[in-house]
């Protein structure tokens, strides 16, 4: 586990190795067995479980509970709360045999992903406003990849924190270290931070700022 400070507030981020998480289909809910299920194959089924079961051990920690009996709210979006612990934030996201587990006092948001192997600028314009676009424009082949995933994965984490999702375009807004987020109304102060990834990776953190 790491942490780490974002607008004053600390964060634990905890790594989970998928290929050693143990697979305890009795710790998930129904609704984490449903998602499990539509997985076209077992070794994406095993990741998405072994992911679960990370992230109900480290609530379990941080709630006293056992990691079976960690009640799992999800919001009009699917987001997954605890409905018991309302002070009590996180966020999960994982890649590959990679997940990342991010707790917190405020809404926070983390996502890892594996540098995307074939970076075009069809896909970069899906991701990138037309500021960045320009910068991607500039950079050598060999950057792209590292560049583009680097970006979306920020990016990721803010929307994710702000739980909205894809409901703001990635386009309609720089990333950057803070961030100002409009959406149904309301408006997100959300930092935002680079994480530690292993090779080949992309990671980021973010928060939103209550305050």
């Amino acid at each position: 586990m790491r942490e780490y400070l974002l607008g004053g507030i600390v964060v634990q981020v905890f790594h989970i190795d998928l290929a050693r998480e143990p697979l305890r289909n009795d710790w998930l809910d129904d609704e984490e067995h449903a998602r499990a299920q539509r997985f076209a194959n077992d070794a994406l089924r095993d990741r998405f479980t072994a992911a679960h079961c990370g992230l109900r051990r480290v609530l379990g920690g941080a709630t006293g509970l056992a990691p079976h009996a960690v009640v799992l709210s999800r919001d009009a979006f699917g987001k997954p709360h605890l409905a018991e612990h309302p002070d009590l934030h996180f966020n999960l996201s994982h890649s590959d045999l990679h997940a990342l587990v991010a707790v917190a006092t405020q809404p926070v948001g983390v996502d890892i992903e594996h540098w995307i192997a074939s970076p075009t600028d069809a896909l970069a314009a899906e991701v990138l406003h037309p500021t960045e676009m320009r910068v991607w424009h500039s950079l050598a082949q060999d950057r792209r990849s590292q560049h583009l995933t680097d970006l979306w994965s920020g990016k990721e984490a803010i929307l994710k924190a702000a739980a909205t999702g894809l409901r703001i375009p990635p386009i309609s807004f720089e990333h950057a270290a803070h961030v100002s987020l409009a959406f149904d109304g309301r408006t997100f102060e959300v930092e935002c931070c680079e994480l530690a990834a292993p090779e080949g990776f992309s990671a980021a953190l973010a928060l939103v700022d209550n305050d």
